[in-house]
């Protein structure tokens, strides 16, 4: 049997595209820590004012659960030609129960999300950098999110093999 087209199995709903940004934690701001130590690599900060539950939460596994956490994770890629979005849900269930939903926007952020895809994992802070452009390791979760299925990869070449377009809203 033939695998379905990315764009055959995931276009848009009228629907989903009203609720793509539901419970989102925008990313206000995005690095790659090129550094030694287990804050090298990707470092997204995301917008929890609207979600007290992130911000308890990593207070809850630096001081709980040592910097431990069980999660699982999922790429979903959603289209709406010229638009694209690589939606990453995370479903943390200990040492406390959450759920984060994080969208990049493509092709924007495609290389965040690439970086990230490559990796497997990267750091989530809600309280930004510091003054000094640094982070406080004590402020951030890692966040496992492997991409057996390649979907980020497969989702970007599609959005690449569009060729030159009005940038991701």
């Amino acid at each position: 049997m033939e695998e379905p087209t990315l764009d055959a199995d995931l276009v848009l709903s009228s629907h989903e595209l009203r609720t793509l940004f539901d419970g989102e934690l925008p990313i206000i701001d995005q690095r790659i820590v090129y550094q030694t130590g287990p804050a090298a690599g990707p470092l997204i900060v995301v917008d929890a004012s609207k979600r007290p539950d992130v911000v308890d939460l990593v207070r809850v596994i630096k001081r709980v659960s040592p910097g431990v956490a069980t999660m699982r994770c999922s790429w979903r890629p959603l289209f709406l030609r010229p638009s694209a979005w690589l939606q990453l849900n995370v479903e943390i269930t200990t040492p406390a129960v959450c759920s984060l939903r994080i969208v990049f926007r493509l092709p924007g952020q495609s290389e965040l999300a690439d970086e990230i895809a490559a990796m497997g994992w990267f750091s989530l802070s809600p309280y930004g950098f510091e003054a000094d452009g640094s982070v406080d390791p004590e402020k951030t979760i890692l966040v496992t999110c492997p991409d057996p299925t390649e979907a980020v990869r497969r989702t970007l070449d599609r959005v690449d093999a569009w060729g030159p377009g009005p940038e991701s809203v």
